[in-house]
Parts: structure tokens; sequence; C-alpha cells
């Protein structure tokens, strides 16, 4: 999606609160996604291109929410697709979220340090 684009969303959005912009990603040159967070669920949606914007438009006049088919992770900024047993996709990529447990386990493994 070019600039032009992101601005017509921006501006329709704030016409009419169908969800907020959360996010706008340059992918190359005068192309970005955007991702949306819907108002009716909280899923964020990443429109690349008009038929992804038409699709999410869609889903509201037939009443039902869409399942993003990609995600942003919350700790490398990456586009990632890694979902949980449910189909949710996770806020954090499989490589994040395997180093944020490492850190996790690691401190929760260390010995307290005794004070004098």
């Amino acid at each position: 999606m070019n600039q032009r684009g992101v601005t017509l969303i921006a501006t329709y959005l704030k016409k009419r609160p169908l969800g907020r912009i959360v996010q706008v990603r340059p992918v190359d040159g005068d192309d970005y996604i955007v991702a949306v967070e819907d108002r009716r669920d909280g899923r964020t949606q990443l429109i690349h291109s008009s038929g992804d914007l038409r699709r999410w438009f869609d889903s509201f006049r037939h009443g039902e929410c869409l399942i993003p088919t990609a995600g942003i992770c919350a700790r490398c900024n990456k586009l990632h697709v890694d979902r949980d047993v449910d189909g949710e996709l996770l806020a954090h990529c499989i490589a994040c979220a395997g180093e944020l447990i490492e850190v996790g386990a690691e401190m929760f493994l260390r010995e307290p340090e005794v004070s004098d």
C-alpha cells in the first residue's frame, strides 16, 4: 500500500471508528503495511493491499471478525505467523518468546544474593 492509501485509511478511520491504526511499517520505497486494531475484538489486522482492506471491510458487512493472517512481534518488530494452540497469533514470534522464557528461567533460578 502506498503513502496515499495509508492516508486515505487514516482519514476514513478518523471519521468512522471501525478500528485504529496502531502502526505503519515501511516495506520498500513507497510501500507500507498498516496495522489496524479492530475495535470489535481488539485483534490487529495487517493491511498491505486493497484486497486486505476489502476483506476487513466485508467482515463488518457480514458481521464476523477476521482472524489475522500475520502479526508483528512486539519485541523484535518483525512479521510472524506464529500461533498458539487455539490458532490465535502470539504477541511475540517464537524466537523472541523462547529468549524471554530463557531470561525468565535464569532470573527465577538465580541464587538470591546474601547480604551481611
